[in-house]
């Protein structure tokens, strides 16, 4: 992971009451709890979506 990533998902959890250190460690070691992976499956088929849309749009 990338520092300015790594600053962003820090600040993200402090923002919303997170330890940063814990979520960065469960985001690398893969033991992300239930309910945050249901999040972020939501949030990267979002982005999917949006990312497919615009490759299609510049066609």
């Amino acid at each position: 992971m990338d520092d300015p990533r790594r600053d962003a998902i820090r600040q993200l959890a402090e923002q919303n009451g997170l330890d940063p250190a814990e979520l960065e460690a469960a985001l690398l070691s893969g033991d992300i709890p239930e309910p945050l992976l249901r999040a972020m499956e939501a949030v990267l088929g979002d982005i999917e979506l949006f990312a497919e849309a615009v490759t299609k749009a510049d066609r």
